[in-house]
């Protein structure tokens, strides 16, 4: 499955796949700042607010959960996109079963080690998917 790069157009080619993620019987789901957005005075706004400052939430361009169940992933991504990185990641740690792809404001991308696991730029290919 190709994890959308925030930095490209909805395009059906390569240049708008960051990655790719090897998966079997699992749900994912991602919040970013690319798709629902306004522009305001020549800033772009997302639609993610971030509750403590009535803002867009600008710690990362996309969050990427994978999970069991669809709507826990939608919610995960959401709420992890809402915290900064290492509460981000404290909590998917702390949860059996969740792995999490993040990418960070200046396209770096950071993973949990379950999530390293299965993305074809860590060496997963489609035999290892679980």
């Amino acid at each position: 499955m190709g994890i959308q790069n925030p930095d490209e157009s909805i395009v059906p080619d390569e240049r708008n796949v960051l990655d790719v993620i090897f998966i079997n019987d699992s749900s994912v789901a991602s919040s970013g700042d690319y798709m629902r957005y306004y522009v305001v005075n020549g800033r772009v706004l997302h639609h993610i607010i971030d509750p403590a400052t009535l803002m867009p939430a600008d710690y990362y361009r996309a969050v990427t959960v994978m999970t069991a169940h669809a709507g826990v992933a939608d919610f995960l991504s959401t709420t992890l996109f809402l915290l900064p990185f290492e509460q981000s990641r404290a909590l998917a740690e702390s949860l059996d079963g969740v792995e999490v792809v993040w990418v960070m404001p200046d396209g770096e991308v950071k993973a949990t080690d379950g999530m390293k696991a299965i993305m074809r730029s860590q060496g997963a290919s489609g035999a290892s998917a679980r």
